[in-house]
């Protein structure tokens, strides 16, 4: 499970699967609905905190952009990189070492937009979305 930590609580990201989809030479992932039912405010630093299976690598999840289209959201290309997938990068910290390892994932600087954390060996999305800041934050 992954989850966002606001300092005080963890609170579940939204779970979901992605189905890949073609456009011509392009291919994507596509996740239901236009956006996230978790929002959260624009901030200099997210923090996350994802429970693994033991030998599980936690580079093996990346945080993908995503763009609303059709009434759904789906990753977006990288800019010059034919077929790769844009991702945001992730400073991974391991906190505990157990039949589940924690790790604390913290994303600094993240535009508004949706995002889903992914790993590379499942269809499994972890989806959130980052408004804009209220006023006098």
């Amino acid at each position: 499970r992954s989850y966002y930590w606001n300092g005080k609580v963890v609170i579940p990201l939204e779970h979901t699967r992605a189905v890949e989809r073609k456009n011509g030479s392009t291919s994507y992932w596509e996740i239901p609905g236009a956006r996230s039912s978790l929002r959260l405010n624009e901030s200099p630093s997210l923090v996350f905190v994802v429970g693994l299976p033991a030998g599980v690598d936690p580079a093996s999840y990346s945080l993908f952009p995503l763009d609303t289209v059709e009434g759904g959201r789906r990753t977006r290309s990288q800019p010059g990189r034919r077929g790769g997938l844009a991702t945001w990068p992730i400073d991974v910290v391991k906190k505990t070492d157990a039949s589940i390892a924690t790790y604390v994932f913290a994303v600094r600087d993240l535009p508004v937009g949706e995002y889903s954390f992914s790993p590379s060996s499942s269809n499994e999305g972890f989806c959130f979305a980052v408004d804009p800041a209220p006023p006098g934050q």
